[in-house]
């Protein structure tokens, strides 16, 4: 009876030893599609970080350039608005001094004219 009941328990140790390596199994098979699920996120995430920052960094890039291009060419605005300015002062001066000269000329032709001249 001991010999048969031993064998039992061991038929049935057995059993159960076959289900826990079948459970282990499945759950060396489900850690490993676990590994390469996180591992494939993990690389989608990586690499879509990886671009974003390559593009921010292009983009930031870009803007500092423009940026630099644009206060050149303002600077050069600047610098000609100034000239401008400076041109207009010489062209008003230059006008005033025209029109006293034509005064000057109008007002000797008049006392030839008439001999007004004193």
């Amino acid at each position: 009876l001991c010999t048969l009941h031993y064998v039992l328990c061991t038929l049935h140790y057995v059993h159960c030893t076959l289900h826990y390596v079948h459970f282990t199994l499945h759950y060396v098979h489900f850690t490993l599609h676990y590994v390469h699920f996180t591992l494939s996120l993990c690389t989608l995430y990586t690499a879509l970080c990886t671009l974003y920052t390559a593009l921010c960094t292009l983009y930031t890039a870009l803007c500092t350039h423009l940026t630099l291009h644009y206060v050149h060419f303002t600077l050069h605005y600047v610098h000609f608005t100034l000239y401008y300015v400076h041109c207009t002062l010489h062209y008003v001066h230059f006008t005033l001094h025209y029109v006293h000269c034509t005064l000057h000329f109008v007002h000797t032709l008049h006392c030839t004219m008439y001999l007004h001249c004193t």
